[in-house]
């Protein structure tokens, strides 16, 4: 029967569309706390670097430890600010914010055909197509996710919908 068909498919997506909002939610604050690692040193050395520089600038003949302490803490801030940069760690947690949002309403729109439909009163293709369109697009522009993390909130959210089946039951 396509019309129950089609309802099992909504919870087959709600499901789903629960995980991708979480697992996105969850590598965005990942991605920005290994932004920071890297960002705060970098930071600080450059602070150091150019407060040493002046102070220098009032000698008339720096150490020569002194040159090569200052030239090398210069190099790493620069390093540490390449790789910032490469990595894209900033940039990585705002795509999986976009993500997540994305998720959280299709998510939402799937929660409503399942609050106001049942197997009894399916609803229909129209109402489950732009949705799945828009699922489509959210995907082409996401940035991938950990299959780990993704199995474990597979799980958890399992789990947690199994212990609220128990209590309507209840």
């Amino acid at each position: 029967m396509p019309g129950l068909r089609d309802m099992t498919l909504v919870r087959q997506w709600h499901f789903a569309a629960r995980v991708a909002h979480k697992a996105h939610i969850k590598s965005a604050a990942r991605a920005e706390s290994m932004n920071t690692p890297l960002g705060v040193p970098a930071w600080i050395l450059s602070a150091i670097v150019g407060t040493a520089i002046f102070a220098s600038l009032s000698q008339t003949n720096p150490e020569g430890w002194q040159k090569i302490i200052f030239g090398l803490l210069s190099m790493l801030a620069t390093v540490l600010t390449a790789l910032q940069t490469h990595l894209g760690f900033s940039q990585l947690a705002e795509l999986h914010r976009k993500s997540a949002g994305r998720y959280g309403t299709v998510r939402r729109q799937l929660e409503e055909l399942l609050g106001s439909y049942s197997d009894a009163h399916p609803c229909d293709d129209s109402q489950i197509d732009p949705i799945g369109k828009a699922w489509s697009d959210i995907e082409a522009a996401a940035p991938s996710l950990s299959q780990r993390l993704y199995a474990k909130l597979e799980r958890e959210i399992r789990e947690d919908e199994q212990r609220d089946e128990g209590k309507k039951r209840e």
